[in-house]
């Protein structure tokens, strides 16, 4: 454990000490950020110690590291972010479901269509809604992946739509009427 086991940035590192920092930010990815075995996540690092601590940190946690460099530019990143988002989405249903349903991915302005289906079948990820005081306040840090078929994608999904014009900048006043209109008209809403 007292062996080096990293050179960078200025300084060394023992094994021991990449074993509790990465043990350290496994943690992190599990109970904050609620990784699970399978889920990707992310890296955008140069090649130094952080990246080395990350990748440890993100297979203990049963995470598929996808690893990217820094200088990639937000539209080449959001093609590999929004590949993993859809492989997120479709875990949440066996292939012969998934594999033909509607995929929603979370954009700069809410839920956008990444992939279009035929089977009826709407595949998402939840971000997490919080028990904070104020309503209108999400937790993107949770993630769970969802599958609903097309009668719950027509009722439950529209719970959905209050992340999707919240993210959009609308008001609360905004989001009701949108809500309260679709439930009327017994139809969904765009997403965007």
């Amino acid at each position: 454990g007292d062996h080096t086991a990293l050179i960078g940035n200025g300084r060394q590192r023992t094994y021991k000490e990449l074993a509790d920092w990465s043990n350290r930010l496994a943690h992190a990815l599990v109970q904050n950020y609620g990784v699970k075995p399978g889920h990707r996540v992310l890296i955008r690092s140069g090649n130094n110690p952080a990246l080395v601590a990350a990748w440890l940190a993100a297979t203990k946690a049963g995470a598929v590291v996808v690893n990217t460099m820094p200088m990639l530019r937000a539209g080449e990143l959001s093609k590999i972010v929004d590949k993993a988002e859809i492989a997120l989405a479709r875990s949440a249903a066996p292939k012969s479901i998934s594999g033909d349903a509607d995929v929603l991915v979370l954009g700069r302005h809410g839920f956008e269509t990444a992939v279009k289906g035929k089977n009826g079948f709407v595949c998402i990820v939840e971000r997490s809604w919080t028990s904070a005081p104020d309503p209108d306040f999400w937790n993107p840090k949770v993630r769970v992946p969802m599958c609903l078929n097309a009668a719950a994608a027509r009722s439950y999904l529209l719970r959905y739509i209050k992340t999707t014009l919240i993210q959009a900048g609308r008001t609360k006043a905004q989001v009701d009427e949108t809500i309260a209109t679709a439930i009327d008209k017994k139809e969904l809403p765009a997403m965007v």
